[in-house]
């Protein structure tokens, strides 16, 4: 199943239930809204907590996301780029195909 199909089928359920409960969780979320509020006016340790945020949520997805091997090929979506007369009339596009260079410097 692709990830758009569960994100619309989340969004739909979401909607549904702010529909028929829109009441639900507010005291939760006006607690949240306090302590945020709190943390913002501390402007030094909210960038601390921002940072450690994005790191701890690095460190989470690192098992499913893991770090790209040095000097690997980019992935297959950055493969080809199109120039622009090609894209604009891609049935007239020439395939070409071209030697791999590696440039050493020194």
């Amino acid at each position: 199943m692709p990830a758009w199909v569960l994100e619309v089928v989340l969004l739909a359920l979401a909607v549904v239930v702010a529909r028929a409960r829109p009441a639900l969780g507010s005291r939760w979320m006006t607690a949240a809204e306090q302590r945020l509020g709190a943390l913002a006016r501390r402007r030094r340790l909210a960038v601390l907590a921002v940072g450690a945020t994005a790191l701890g949520l690095r460190l989470t997805l690192l098992p499913l996301t893991p770090v790209p091997e040095p000097n690997s090929a980019p992935p297959v979506e950055n493969w080809m780029m199109p120039s622009l007369s090609a894209s604009a009339n891609p049935l007239r596009a020439a395939l070409m195909v071209s030697d791999e260079v590696q440039l050493m410097a020194g």
